[in-house]
């Protein structure tokens, strides 16, 4: 029995196991833009530093099976309220994992019956770490409510019940005593055929004891003893090999020793293989699983060390098409910021805000004042969805989500802005792709897109889109510097498709037309906040034809400047 055949922290069965890999396989085939525009690798780094594609792998498969998220996030839960699953268990899990490779890199190397003590001595280890878990299970197991912490204790708890397993146990016993003496010599016993012709020969005895050559006749006649120790009937030859001497009539003698004792240590070091593989292989697959776990918790601890939230994602069924959360915030500005300001917490490190998308209105149109927080607030979206269908915390003090098939996301690059037909035309291309693929159950998430092209085309092709998005029944986020695109939008909204377009703005402090970074569900401004900047402190007509009056006077049809 292989633990992993019992113990999977990722998956509660096997059926859901191989659900996933068929996800992953299906989600390569469709736009993978969502973790690079959402720069999920970074988020990837910032959970797991040393196994940043074990988080990939999940961001990939993006599971939409709820069983199987709910899993995981109790697992997780499990890890945050119980300490003694990373200061403990993750050691002793770390041994089995080291043990687990020096053993294998033993592989086809052994030489002699020493390297078969150290292989023994891994194996050993091996049944040292099964008892540490069981006594480690005795103390927590009251405190642990997961099935997939239980499913893995019990996995080698199991492992007392098991025939081979025991089994084992004994065969280390008996080599261990073999081994806990140095073997100094062996017996051979040599066949002859008719004339003393050798036939054959074989390895009879193995001893701790040297054997020394006899003194005297009457001792070589009737084999007594010398001193205690056994003794050769007639002389002794060397291993010119091992002592640098000339060759010795028997050398051949000892490279055939040498070529079946190796023989005979590589068989019993391939049953020991073969023990060790019965049990530990793919024993790594379960630490990365609970690196990427402790690295999980400890997010969720930093982040609540600084004042702000995260939270388990409440679930719900792909055909609710509902998110409702509060408190979102982008991890990523919260990382840079937390590192820049180590006294900062709370709000002073990142603004909050909150989304609602329902049958009210599934998809927001983003709009707002410049660098008001926009594409933040989409990207933070986007990796709060992105987490949750990891089976992970996401970043916001509540969050209740219907799964989606998949993230579309169109991310044009900052510096392609402007007008640009190349450029254009690969975006057109781009969005015609995700509306082919898009389903009912599908988030999209858009930022400035169609940027590229005369502010007026740019508006009728991106209200096209909308409308798309609209009659395909879509959720999700469109953020834009284009208010007019909102009466677009209201135009759309009267033909009653499955998905109504809200609008969400990003409002400026009235006394100094800074932004607030604050979102709220409003139709857009009036003006952009490049109008109320200069409408505050900008250069004004009124006050320059004052002061060019009060300095020209008219003389004869002609100005002079006084």
């Amino acid at each position: 029995m292989k633990i992993t055949d019992k113990a999977d922290l990722l998956y509660p069965d096997a059926k859901a196991k191989e659900y996933g890999e068929k996800r992953r396989r299906e989600n390569a085939s469709l736009p993978q833009s969502f973790l690079n525009d959402l720069e999920a690798y970074r988020t990837a780094v910032q959970l797991l530093p040393s196994q940043p594609d074990t988080v990939m792998n999940l961001m990939r498969e993006f599971s939409d099976h709820i069983p199987t998220l709910n899993y995981r996030l109790d697992c997780l839960e499990d890890h945050l309220n119980e300490p003694r699953l990373s200061d403990q268990l993750r050691p002793i899990m770390r041994r089995l994992s080291d043990n687990n490779t020096a053993t294998a890199q033993l592989r086809g190397k052994v030489d002699s019956f020493m390297e078969i003590n150290l292989r023994m001595q891994q194996l050993t280890e091996f049944v040292s770490c099964v008892e540490d878990i069981g006594k480690l299970w005795t103390k927590i197991e009251k405190r642990i409510k997961s099935d997939a912490v239980k499913g893995l204790f019990a996995a080698f708890l199991s492992l007392n019940e098991d025939k081979d397993y025991q089994e084992m146990k004994q065969e280390l016993s008996a080599l261990s005593e073999i081994f806990s003496h140095t073997v100094r010599s062996v017996r051979i016993g040599i066949n002859f055929a008719h004339g003393m012709i050798p036939e054959s020969c074989g390895l009879i005895e193995v001893s701790d004891d040297k054997i020394y050559p006899r003194s005297g006749i009457l001792d070589k006649l009737i084999f007594r003893t010398f001193e205690g120790k056994e003794q050769f009937i007639g002389e002794e030859h060397t291993n010119s090999a091992l002592h640098d001497l000339p060759p010795d009539m028997d050398t051949a003698l000892f490279k055939s020793l040498s070529k079946y004792t190796r023989e005979f240590a590589q068989r019993i070091s391939d049953a020991l293989s073969a023990r060790r593989k019965l049990f530990l292989e793919d024993i790594t697959m379960l630490e990365h699983q609970l690196d990427l776990y402790e690295g999980a918790a400890r997010m969720v601890k930093y982040v609540r060390s600084r004042g702000l939230q995260m939270c388990r994602p409440k679930l719900l069924p792909a055909d609710f098409r509902k998110a409702e959360i509060t408190g979102l915030f982008d991890p990523l500005l919260f990382r840079q910021t937390a590192n820049a300001d180590y006294t900062a917490s709370g709000e002073k490190l990142v603004v909050t805000n909150s989304l609602t998308l329902d049958g009210t209105a599934r998809f927001k149109l983003v709009t707002g004042v410049n660098a008001g927080g926009k594409t933040t607030f989409a990207r933070a979206f986007g990796m709060c969805r992105l987490l949750a269908q990891c089976g992970l915390y996401v970043h916001a003090s509540s969050a209740e989500l219907s799964v989606c098939d998949h993230i579309y996301t169109h991310f044009p690059q900052e510096e392609t802005a402007g007008i640009n037909t190349s450029r254009f035309t690969e975006e057109v291309r781009q969005l015609a792709e995700i509306c082919d693929c898009i389903t009912p159950r599908s988030a999209v998430i858009m930022n400035e897109s169609l940027q590229s092209t005369t502010p007026e085309e740019c508006i009728e092709i991106a209200a096209i889109h909308l409308e798309i998005l609209a009659a395909s029944g879509v959720s999700g986020l469109y953020v834009t510097h284009l208010n007019s695109l909102y009466k677009k939008v209201q135009e759309i909204n009267e033909r009653n498709y499955p998905t109504k377009i809200g609008s969400l703005v990003s409002l400026p402090d009235e006394a100094t037309g800074k932004s607030t970074y604050r979102l709220a569900e409003r139709p857009p401004l009036q003006q952009s906040m490049a109008a109320a900047i200069f409408a505050r402190y900008g250069a004004k007509l009124k006050g320059a034809a004052e002061r060019a009056a009060a300095n020209i006077t008219v003389d004869t049809g002609r100005s002079s400047v006084v």
